[in-house]
């Protein structure tokens, strides 16, 4: 999955740098066979113009994928952080405003800031099905990490209700897959105290298709019901795994060993 999202990442910046320059092409060609001033001057401020959005669209373009990719691929929420703070401020049309705080809601998630993490859903208005999903869910996991099990339990309430919408056809929407429910389920069992539930859940999930930051929410749910009940190989396993998972990341790496 890494390779081909590299590939694919890569892909891209070749294609817009090849458009790129048969735009230029053709603006600096229609000036220098202009007929007139006006025509000139005409081809000159569409190429300024064009040419800025485009470079715009680019700049806010390339610093979302390079967060994607550090939150998702490489685990290092802190530099995806750091990338959406530019994407924010660049993005006058708020074309990615939605994108940016689910990916702020996750980033908060791997670095365990969960009273941040409290304060900026309280401030997030929006009918968004998908940012209204990841917010429930990051509230549930915020509450829960908390000790504030009854919280926790009414933002999983939330979260399942939401996922449970349907369209005019009545199908789920596209964002109700954006989470693995079984890890959901068993992270929830977690807050219960019901960590036999949470193994249950946690046990016979296909890792195959989940990406870095997936696994490691996976690896250390499971972590925290093995250690509970006492499974030690279990736990050993797990650990070992998360502490080479969260390689790039400290403070998850932290707690890890906390333990």
């Amino acid at each position: 999955m890494k390779s081909q999202y590299k590939i694919s990442y890569y892909l891209r910046i070749v294609i817009t740098i090849a458009a790129y320059i048969i735009f230029y092409y053709y603006i600096i060609n229609s000036c220098l066979h202009a007929q007139s001033k006006s025509q000139l001057y005409f081809n000159i401020i569409i190429g300024i113009i064009f040419g800025g959005f485009a470079i715009l669209a680019e700049y806010l373009r390339m610093n979302y994928d390079a967060a994607t990719k550090d939150l998702i691929i490489d685990g290092k929420p802190d530099k995806a952080l750091a990338k959406i703070d530019r994407v924010e401020k660049a993005d006058i049309f708020k074309t990615y405003k939605t994108s940016c705080q689910m990916m702020r809601m996750l980033s908060l998630i791997d670095m365990r800031k969960f009273a941040e993490l409290l304060n900026y859903t309280d401030g997030i208005e929006t009918n968004e099905y998908d940012v209204e999903l990841i917010r429930n869910y990051a509230r549930m996991l915020a509450y829960g990490e908390q000790g504030q099990r009854g919280k926790s339990n009414d933002s999983f309430k939330k979260l399942v209700q939401v996922r449970d919408y349907r369209d005019n056809k009545g199908k789920r929407f596209k964002g109700a897959y954006f989470l693995n429910w079984e890890v959901v389920n068993g992270q929830h069992k977690n807050y219960e105290g019901d960590y036999e539930g949470a193994l249950r859940y946690l046990s016979d999930i296909d890792e195959k298709n989940m990406n870095l930051r997936e696994l490691i929410q996976y690896l250390l749910a499971k972590l925290v019901a093995a250690k509970k009940l006492g499974r030690q190989e279990v736990c050993d396993t797990c650990k070992e795994r998360l502490i080479k998972a969260a390689r790039n990341n400290q403070t998850m790496r932290d707690y890890i060993e906390t333990i």
